[in-house]
């Protein structure tokens, strides 16, 4: 029997009859992106009368892909596509028979992805291949903000309070649900503190919550601060901060002390209303070091444990959060930290309200509260203006005469014969009183006369600084002047 040899034999596939339309891959084939990140450049295909003939316009070419591991992203896409499904989309070839799919976003897993074009007139279906790498570290993690934390205030060696969390968000700035998150001290501080974990944090339902923070060391001199800061930062794991965009990058700022060695002085403090009302001004306290220098942005804990509440709607500014029984606020520049307005219980008598912070000693205001009717507004009926400007300058023993203009809102008329609280906090270091003999002269009323005026005047010693000074009175908000001595 004779046997026919094929080893050699080579078996070509037809060519396209010379006038078949022939559908071909122009662009976009073997690209590769990282996980869960869109491909640079949608595919291509090209339309023409035969396999050298002229281009076809106006053809109707679907996209299809056939893996399951890529989608169409038509939200990115810019070109005129129809949607079919998540997989599948047609485009219409333009003057130069080109047509031009939808953007691709690749999916979760690394692989490769498979795209066909077809035609109804045309014989060959071209396939592109595309491949899908590893996801880079924190791809889907867009956004990483700070959550709580910030701004603490700690003893040295003593864990701070606050647990630190991160905000973890996609770029649509939805929760992430997936992946970790790593906070770190960078160093270069006037202070430095650590973790009780290294390890990366997982993200949960959009947080990652980090290890304890404990500040372990002070660069700065103790002859002239009492504290110094660190920094943490918190970003995707696996991602290098210094060059990542600042929005992957959270900042946290830190301050340790080296004792409680910062001074709470009371503002406000012994004021009188009614059961049920609230009491005509705003608790303040001021915050010194020990060098007499404000202390900005230190939290401060203002707790009334009975006999009254805060007013959860009221909302000054600095305000962290507030309960009915606790309320948390930053200081200002000038070091003064205002508490929400406080309203008495049923029961007349004394109320405590302790405020806090781990630098300091716990201080304490005494309210009062007693039957019938002492405000006679309810925060909307009087208003104060200050007649000589928000900001006042004096020489050292020196003094000045500001002037505030007491009005009734709802008749419009000025209310002349009412004493008005008149209060000086020296928290930017001058010594200035309402006495020029008794510089601890700091509260006083003054009286609007009938053109609904109230004058006082203060008295500036021999420290160069500043101070505040804050007219009250019940129905009305409080008004402000900064005082600059020098």
């Amino acid at each position: 029997m004779n046997y026919l040899d094929f080893t050699d034999l080579t078996i070509t596939a037809p060519a396209p009859p010379k006038d078949t339309p022939v559908l071909s891959a122009y662009d976009g084939d073997k690209q590769s992106a990282p996980a869960n990140t869109d491909f640079t450049s949608a595919v291509v295909a090209k339309m023409a009368g035969s396999p050298s003939g002229s281009a076809m316009p106006n053809v109707t070419v679907t996209f299809t892909i056939t893996s399951n591991n890529a989608t169409f992203d038509y939200n990115a896409t810019t070109t005129t596509v129809t949607e079919i499904s998540s997989t599948s989309a047609s485009s219409v070839t333009n003057g130069s028979g080109l047509a031009t799919s939808p953007k691709i976003l690749a999916g979760s897993a690394a692989g490769t992805v498979t795209i066909t074009a077809s035609a109804s007139n045309a014989t060959q279906k071209p396939n592109f291949n595309l491949t899908i790498t590893a996801a880079a570290p924190g791809a889907d993690i867009f956004y990483v903000e700070v959550d709580k934390g910030d701004l603490q205030d700690q003893i040295l060696r003593t864990p701070y309070p606050i647990t630190l969390t991160a905000s973890v968000l996609d770029k649509n700035r939805q929760p992430v649900t997936t992946g970790s998150i790593t906070f770190d001290v960078p160093g270069g501080d006037t202070a430095a503190g650590s973790f009780a974990s290294s390890a990366p944090c997982p993200v949960v339902n959009g947080i990652a919550t980090a290890s304890s923070l404990t500040p372990f060391s002070i660069f700065s001199s103790s002859a002239t601060s009492d504290y110094g800061t660190f920094r943490v930062r918190a970003y995707p794991t696996g991602v290098d901060p210094t060059n990542a965009p600042p929005s992957q990058v959270a900042i946290y700022t830190e301050r340790t002390w080296l004792g409680a060695t910062a001074k709470i002085t009371l503002l406000h403090d012994g004021q009188t209303t009614s059961t049920g009302q609230a009491f005509g001004t705003r608790l303040q306290a001021s915050v010194q070091d020990s060098f007499a220098k404000p202390v900005e942005n230190l939290l401060l804990t203002f707790t009334i444990p009975s006999g009254a509440t805060f007013d959860i709607n009221d909302k000054p500014d600095l305000l962290v959060d507030v309960t009915a029984s606790t309320a948390r606020v930053l200081t200002n520049a000038s070091g003064v930290a205002t508490a929400p307005n406080i309203i008495a219980g049923s029961a007349t008598g004394d109320v405590k309200v302790q405020v806090s912070t781990p630098v300091a000693a716990t201080q304490t205001y005494t309210l009062h509260v007693q039957s019938g009717t002492l405000n006679p507004g309810d925060g909307d009926t009087y208003r104060i203006d200050v007649l000589t400007g928000s900001r006042l300058s004096m020489s050292k023993h020196g003094q000045a005469s500001p002037q505030f203009k007491l009005t009734n809102t709802v008749t419009g008329r000025i209310v002349p014969n009412q004493p008005m609280q008149m209060d000086i906090g020296n928290t930017g270091g001058a010594s200035v009183s309402f006495s020029r003999t008794d510089p601890t002269m700091q509260s006083t009323t003054a009286t609007t006369n009938d053109s609904g005026i109230a004058l006082v005047t203060v008295y500036s010693a021999d420290a160069a600084g500043s101070a505040t000074l804050l007219a009250s009175y019940p129905g009305a908000d409080s008004k402000t002047v900064i005082i600059s001595v020098s």
